[in-house]
C-alpha cells in the first residue's frame, strides 16, 4: 500500500489504518525535496506525483495507493486515477460534513493556499453561501512548523495561537474547523484547547479507513515498512528517525528526473 505526501503529515492516515490492516506492507513516499506542495504551482504537482507513482510502480507491487495530502488530492487525484491501472484515493477537505455538523453557520477552513484556491473547493464554498459561512485560513509556516515539531524540534502553539486568532477574537467565530491539511492531525489538540474545547473539529482522514475496506481485504502477507525520500542529507536524518517510530525500518532514495 503505498502512501504519498511531501512530509510527515501522512502518517497520520497511517496511524489511523495500520491497525485495521496489520499485515498490509506499507511504501511511504515522502517526497521532502519538495516540501511542502502547498506553495508549489498545480501544474508542479500533478507532474510530480505522476513521476513519484509511475517510479514506485516500477520498483514495488502496488495493491493501492494513497495520495495523504490535500494539495496533492485537489489537484491531481482524478489525473492519477486516469493514468495507473490501481486504485487510488484522495483525501479532500470534508465541507459537507462540516455542514451537517455546524450549530452557528460558520465554518473555518485550515489548509494550504493550493487548496482553498482550488476551482472545485472554491465551487462548494459559493454554492453554500450564504446561508453557510466557510471561512479561510493559510499559513504555510504552520506547516513547517509541525513538521518540526513532530521531529522534536520546536514548539507550534504560539504560531497556532497567532494564525488562528482572527477566529478566536471574532464576534462570528466558527464553531467548526476543517483541518484541510494530513500535518494538522497532530495539532488539533491545541487548536481545540485555543478554543476552549468549544469547537468541532472535522478531521477529513477519518474517511480513509471506510474507502479502504470497500476496495481491499486483509490478506495480505507482512512484510518490511519501507519509506522512500526525495532527498538524504544529514539534515534529514531526524526524518528518519520519526519513520522508525512508526514501524518504518527499510530506507530508500526515489530518484525523480
Amino acid at each position: 500500500m503505498l502512501i504519498l505526501d511531501s512530509g510527515l503529515g501522512g502518517l497520520s492516515i497511517y496511524k489511523k489504518i495500520k491497525n485495521n490492516f496489520k499485515n498490509a506492507n506499507f511504501i511511504y513516499v515522502c517526497d521532502n525535496a519538495a516540501f511542502p506542495y502547498g506553495t508549489k504551482k498545480e501544474s508542479f504537482i500533478i507532474s510530480r506525483c505522476l513521476k513519484i507513482i509511475s517510479t514506485i510502480a516500477t520498483r514495488e507491487n502496488i495493491t493501492l495507493a494513497i495520495l495523504a495530502c490535500n494539495t496533492a488530492s485537489v489537484t491531481s487525484l482524478l489525473i492519477l486515477r486516469n493514468k495507473f491501472n490501481f486504485p487510488i484515493i484522495g483525501i479532500i477537505p470534508n465541507i459537507k460534513k462540516a455542514i451537517k455538523t455546524t450549530k452557528n453557520k460558520t465554518i473555518g477552513l485550515l489548509a494550504t493556499r493550493t487548496t482553498i484556491y482550488n476551482k472545485n473547493i472554491q465551487n462548494l464554498i459559493k454554492f453554500y453561501a450564504p446561508r453557510i459561512i466557510i471561512k479561510t485560513l493559510h499559513n504555510e509556516k504552520l506547516i513547517k512548523i509541525t513538521e518540526e515539531e513532530l521531529k522534536k524540534k520546536t514548539n507550534s502553539m504560539k504560531l497556532i495561537k497567532k494564525t488562528l486568532n482572527s477566529w478566536i477574537t471574532s464576534i462570528e467565530a466558527p464553531d467548526t474547523i476543517i483541518l484541510g491539511c494530513t500535518h494538522f492531525y497532530f495539532i488539533k489538540h491545541k487548536i481545540k484547547k485555543l478554543f476552549l474545547n468549544k469547537i468541532n473539529i472535522i478531521d477529513s482522514n477519518v474517511l480513509i479507513s471506510k474507502k479502504l475496506h470497500k476496495i481491499l481485504n486483509n490478506n495480505f502477507v507482512k512484510n518490511e515498512n519501507i519509506a522512500y525520500l526525495s532527498r538524504t542529507s544529514k539534515k534529514d536524518k531526524d526524518l528518519l528517525n520519526v519513520f522508525k517510530k512508526y514501524d518504518f525500518i527499510k530506507f530508500k532514495k526515489i530518484e525523480l528526473y
